[in-house]
């Protein structure tokens, strides 16, 4: 999974989160599309480079995801 390259240090964090959280699992979803699309050597490099900026965009929403639902809430109010 390339989500070890994008954020080393919670990608086994963001996993475990994943199991009960929908919404974290669902991005890590779109986030694998992304990453097979961003390679998908069928696909003109124009729309590999669109998905490329997709698996980005997903990186940062997995990484917020994971923050706020591990923070304390006294982080939450921070972080948000």
């Amino acid at each position: 999974m390339i989500l070890r390259h994008d954020l080393p240090e919670l990608t086994d964090l963001i996993l475990a989160l994943s199991l009960d959280h929908p919404s974290l699992r669902e991005a890590l979803n779109d986030y694998e599309l992304a990453c097979s699309s961003e390679n998908d050597e069928t696909l003109s490099s124009e729309l590999r480079a669109e998905w490329a900026n997709i698996r980005k965009e997903l990186v940062r929403e997995i990484e917020r995801q994971a923050r706020r639902i591990s923070a304390t809430p006294d982080q939450q109010r921070t972080i948000e």
